[in-house]
């Protein structure tokens, strides 16, 4: 009897432990975040990225001397302190005690090489123009002085000085962009292709680490142990999925297998969103941002002026925001978005059929060749997502009803489409930016110089450039305003690209993620975002 009572206890302690364990288990904070997007990133070299899946994975493996958090403040992240020069062109940077996910030291030094090396004639960096505010960063690019003679000065380990060309207001948000980010300086000396195989380990100093990468799959994201202000990130791991078709991510989402779906990460499917936009999941806001066409300005007949107006014109964007993108999207009837813009200027009416014929009738004669001598032109786009296809397709049909033009449709996949616009082999292309700061200067900069950032179009024009280099040493807001507007003035007179919407970011996204950092560029940060484990399903 007294055995098996003992044996009763035991079976109930037994029991009671499994319980016990099971609802522990059960409460047991799951830290994975879920995610997807389109595509797979060129590069996670800093140095060379242009994309914003590049862009996005750096931020989540790398810091720079300042961070934009949840609430869109700028915060000191590498940085301990910084100190102004009475001119306010000089910053002097203290930086805290930080180490690479190897362990080494990192110092100002690094800073100092990561964007010096960006400044090297011989380096291919599309975006190294964003340094340009630096004393003598633009000439150095352009050769005329060497590294030594840019404004970037490591005065030991933990000082980095930074002279700048002019007073910028926005200096620290700007530092909070991926670009200025530093780079481990021995992998960069001793290897220009770093990250191009993919290989793990990715020395980084950010919040995560890349702990898996699985070609056309996924790549997992693990905390970093030693990153310096570890306790703020929650997370444990990010599992980034590479699923490449819009109602297969959005499947996905419904089925709770990812926890976010929609933008900046991907795009939700246009055909879908009539149908979720009322949703308390579902989420919109305005980004300073821009989708436009870029017209091959070297190419004929694009070289005309008078064509490139004609076409953009043309477009019927009000239609294509109501029918094809299905979102309230911004019509851009300029270049710079009206979140940033407090003129909230207009420069041409859209759809405006009759002027876009006549700018047509008048390039065909400067031309010298009739309407059925004009070429069918090609119309370039990147694969996914297929809402380019669509766009292309609308677009394609209103040129074709509006001035009787032939074109063709051609998609490429993301990483060879860049190459071909950076290398001029294509007539029309899609593209879209959005600004790092809160300034109309980022969209006019875009295209102040040939071959730089985002003017594929190789497009020039002194006086717009002259506009923007006055803008850039004005100290009155006004008078900077009127130097800005009138640059933009040239542009859309010229119109080397034509102006579609202004972006919106519309996105799903679970109740139990939390605290997300979404800056006004459009981007994302998870650095402190977490899952509310009592709201996951």
């Amino acid at each position: 009897m007294r055995k098996k009572s003992k044996y009763l206890l035991s079976k109930l302690i037994l029991v009671f432990l499994c319980f016990t364990f099971a609802c522990t288990s059960k409460k047991r904070p799951e830290k994975t975040l879920r995610i997807n997007t389109l595509s797979e990133p060129p590069t996670l070299d800093i140095r060379k990225a242009l994309d914003n899946v590049s862009a996005f994975i750096i931020k989540i493996c790398f810091d720079g001397l300042t961070r934009i958090d949840p609430e869109n403040n700028i915060k000191l992240s590498i940085a301990k302190s910084y100190t102004l020069s009475e001119d306010k062109k000089t910053y002097t940077f203290k930086l805290r005690n930080t180490t690479w996910s190897n362990g080494e030291k990192l110092t100002a030094h690094d800073f100092e090489s990561t964007w010096k090396s960006r400044l090297d004639p011989e380096f291919p960096s599309a975006n190294a123009y964003v340094f340009y505010p630096i004393k003598n960063a633009r000439n150095a690019k352009n050769g005329v002085v060497g590294l030594d003679k840019v404004g970037v000065s490591a005065l030991d380990d933990s000082t980095l000085v930074v002279e700048l060309e002019y007073p910028m207001e926005n200096f620290l948000e700007l530092v909070s962009g991926y670009v200025f980010y530093p780079f481990p300086e021995k992998i960069a000396a001793n290897n220009l292709n770093y990250i191009e195989s993919k290989s793990v380990p990715y020395i980084s100093n950010g919040p995560f680490l890349i702990e898996q990468w699985k070609t056309n799959q996924h790549i997992i994201f693990k905390k970093n142990s030693t990153y310096w202000d570890e306790s703020v990130v929650k997370l444990e791991n990010i599992k980034l999925s590479f699923v490449l078709d819009q109602s297969t991510e959005l499947s996905m989402y419904e089925q709770n297998e990812i926890d976010y779906c929609g933008s900046p990460l991907s795009s939700l499917p246009s055909d879908a969103v009539k149908s979720i936009k009322d949703r308390d999941d579902f989420y919109s806001y305005d980004i300073s941002g821009i989708y436009f066409y870029i017209f091959n300005t070297e190419k004929f007949p694009l070289n005309n002026a008078n064509i490139r107006k004609s076409l953009a014109l043309s477009i019927n964007r009000k239609n294509l925001v109501d029918h094809v993108l299905q979102i309230n999207h911004g019509l851009a009837t300029s270049l710079v978005p009206k979140t940033i813009d407090s003129l909230n200027k207009n420069f041409f009416i859209d759809s405006d059929i009759a002027k876009a014929r006549q700018y047509f009738e008048k390039g065909l004669k400067e031309l010298d060749i009739t309407r059925e001598q004009f070429p069918t032109l090609e119309i370039s786009f990147n694969t996914e997502p297929n809402l380019h296809f669509k766009i292309a397709q609308a677009i394609q049909q209103q040129w074709n009803k509006s001035l009787g033009i032939k074109t063709r449709l051609r998609n490429t996949e993301w990483k060879v489409y860049l190459d071909e616009l950076a290398h001029k082999k294509f007539d029309i292309a899609r593209m879209g930016f959005g600004s790092s700061i809160s300034d109309p200067k980022y969209f006019i900069e875009q295209f102040a110089y040939q071959n730089i950032g985002f003017n594929f179009s190789n497009w020039k024009n002194n006086s717009y450039t002259d506009y923007y280099h006055k803008a850039l040493y004005l100290t009155d807001t006004n008078e900077r305003l009127k130097a800005l507007d009138a640059a933009e003035k040239i542009f859309l007179d010229d119109m080397p690209i034509a102006p579609i919407y202004f972006y919106k970011n519309n996105y799903l996204k679970k109740s139990h993620l939390k605290n997300l950092a979404l800056p006004h560029s459009g981007s994302i940060d998870f650095k402190w975002a977490y899952i509310d484990e009592k709201k996951r399903s």
